[in-house]
């Protein structure tokens, strides 16, 4: 990995867009509460490199979520951008446990752009 981001306790490898955090230690608790918590193809990618679980990262902007989809012999990298629920479509995108209450914004997944690599996500997304 050449191209490291250290942001506290966690580093994003800009090149791979694979991440891990100082509590990823392999076979420790807090990679399997984090693996409940994603998809399979970010579990089946894991990488371990001393000592340490690596995974596909997913990252949330006010402007879009970038994601890895597909399989791990062939996985992209998806560009959603984060769009507003129109007044008349709100009472499909209820707010769970909030009885009464809608989300304003959604992930328009019909609009998506996929990439080979992830550093072109992250300039689609202006971050790079």
């Amino acid at each position: 990995m050449s191209n490291i981001i250290h942001e506290g306790e966690d580093r994003l490898d800009i090149d791979t867009g694979y991440f891990t955090r100082e509590a990823f230690v392999i076979g420790s608790n807090e990679c399997k509460m984090f693996e409940d918590t994603v998809t399979q193809l970010i579990v089946d990618a894991k990488q371990e490199r001393d000592g340490r679980a690596w995974y596909l990262t997913t990252i949330t902007l006010p402007g879009g979520i970038l994601f890895p989809d597909g399989s791990v012999d062939s996985y992209k990298w998806v560009v959603a951008p984060v769009v507003a629920v129109l007044d008349e479509d709100k009472s499909d995108y209820p707010i769970p446990g909030e009885e009464g209450q809608t989300y304003n914004s959604r992930v328009g997944v019909e609009d998506a752009k996929q990439f080979n690599q992830f550093k072109e996500g992250l300039v689609y997304l202006g971050m790079l």
